[in-house]
């Protein structure tokens, strides 16, 4: 079984029109992680960049423009998930794991068309196994809820020890995101 969490910053929330500019991940065979991913990309020209977007991460534009060129980074991803997957084999994928997972899957899908790559579905099973919704089957199952379904709220309403200070990283959301994953489906049949 191979699992690859992940998680994304961007500028915006619109695949359409906004930039991928943090890629992180963690790389699961068999239930042993054998790789971490953590790549920063600058935004392609024309790309827009909310403001509230920057604030939410802590990010800069002139640090945005110091980032490497998508491609570069893309080319980063793609090589590290050759060592575990065959892209020509069907039978062999990784499952894609995120916490509101669609919104991750469409920026990875729309980065990966940018960078001349129509074949996203060579390297992930579809659907993606969205965290949040097996948050929503163990309280629904075994009662109580978070403030809110925010990563961090579930988090602590799972007595997972957090640094909100860490928030919005990508590669610090998706290390909270396996650990949330992990907790759930040692207690929760879906």
């Amino acid at each position: 079984m191979k699992q690859f969490y992940i998680d994304t910053e961007t500028t915006g929330l619109s695949p359409a029109f906004h930039a991928l500019v943090q890629f992180s991940g963690i790389i699961v065979i068999d239930g042993q992680e054998v790789e971490r991913v953590d790549l920063l990309s600058a935004p392609l020209p024309g790309q827009m960049i909310s403001k509230e977007a920057l604030q939410v991460t802590g990010t800069t534009m002139e640090q945005l423009r110091e980032y490497p060129k998508p491609y570069e980074s893309y080319l980063k991803l793609t090589q590290t998930m050759a060592k575990y997957v065959d892209k020509f084999n069907r039978e062999d994928k990784f499952y894609f794991i995120g916490y509101n997972a669609r919104f991750d899957e469409d920026f990875v899908r729309e980065w990966f068309k940018r960078n001349k790559d129509l074949y996203f579905g060579s390297w992930f099973y579809w659907p993606a196994i969205d965290v949040s919704n097996v948050a929503a089957i163990h309280f629904m199952q075994n009662g109580g809820r978070p403030n809110s379904f925010k990563l961090m709220e579930v988090a602590k309403a799972l007595d997972i020890e957090i640094d909100q200070e860490k928030a919005h990283d990508a590669m610090y959301d998706i290390i909270i995101t396996k650990q949330i994953f992990e907790t759930l489906t040692q207690k929760t049949t879906i």
